[in-house]
């Protein structure tokens, strides 16, 4: 599939499609949110849905493709089930102002769009400040190991995923797109909801300038930021303890024991995983479904076209 899409019918029928192998109907406003392509402007899309019935549906202030109209009770479904996961980000995700050198974290996949199952996890994405990525990592692997809602072996439901670090200096997030086809991570990207770090998310916005290519826009930088609590003015006073040889020290004990760990285990990945072990990002994603993704979504649009 070529981006960006030529013809309006192209652009709309694929951002339904998209969600539509989510099982994930859109609202009006989330339609011209995620708009693939050059955006209409309200008026004309919503003309152009009303002449298109016979392919695109709409019930209950939902739109979605013909005949997947029984999709919309599947969302308000995991909409619950996504609120209860909330209350758990409210609760416990705070306590990583504890980590110092975090320079920002936000809520990605399922969640970040209200659509999370019973088996899914709270996936997050961590910047830590350049030359303390491996800091950042143990620190918060311990904090959530602690407080019992990490993720790992086979308890995963609703508990924190901490497979995706990256440092400041690795913000642009291009080079672990998947080829072209690959619009999972400009959609992982749009999708995400920052919660905390909103300087450092302006500069991920401004690395990430590659997204235009599929939806004909910048990003816009969200709103809804916390605000720092009491409980970062540990993570600072860790900070003034660390930042110097002392950090240093434990920076480089612990990157050269997450490289021999990742070079034991690499032989042994599966063919799909996608693991990056490196002194600026730390990606570990044993399954990596992006291929088959695009390829799900390249068919649907054909039948489509």
């Amino acid at each position: 599939m070529k981006f960006p899409l030529s013809s309006l019918k192209e652009r709309c029928l694929a951002t339904l499609a998209y969600f539509d192998l989510f099982d994930y109907p859109l609202t009006f406003d989330e339609l011209k949110r995620y708009f693939l392509g050059e955006q209409p402007s309200p008026q004309t899309l919503k003309d152009f849905l009303d002449a298109n019935t016979s392919v695109i549906n709409s019930q209950d202030d939902y739109y979605f493709l013909h005949g997947r109209e029984h999709i919309i009770l599947q969302r308000e479904h995991r909409e619950k089930i996504s609120q209860q996961y909330w209350k758990k980000v409210r609760t416990y995700l705070p306590f990583i102002q504890l980590v110092p050198f975090l320079k920002m974290v936000g809520v990605c996949n399922t969640l970040a769009i209200n659509n999370a199952t019973k088996e899914s996890d709270i996936d997050l994405f961590i910047v830590a400040k350049t030359g303390r990525l491996f800091w950042v990592r143990f620190c918060t692997v311990v904090l959530f190991s602690l407080l019992g809602v990490r993720r790992h072996g086979h308890k995963t439901a609703g508990r924190f995923c901490l497979s995706f670090y990256v440092d400041e200096s690795a913000l642009n997030l291009h080079s672990v797109q998947a080829g072209e086809d690959d619009i999972y991570l400009p959609f992982w990207i749009l999708t995400m909801k920052p919660l905390y770090g909103r300087a450092t998310y302006e500069k991920f916005v401004k690395e990430n300038l590659w997204v235009e290519k599929y939806f004909g826009r910048t990003l816009s930088v969200a709103k809804d930021f916390w605000k720092p609590n009491a409980l970062r003015f540990f993570g600072l006073l860790r900070e003034l303890i660390f930042k110097g040889k002392l950090g240093d020290f434990f920076e480089r004990k612990l990157q050269s024991a997450q490289m021999k760990r990742h070079a034991h285990h690499a032989a042994h990945l599966p063919s799909e995983a996608s693991v990056v072990v490196s002194g600026h990002m730390l990606k570990f994603h044993n399954i990596d479904r992006r291929k088959d993704i695009a390829l799900r979504f390249e068919k649907k649009l054909n039948e489509l076209f």
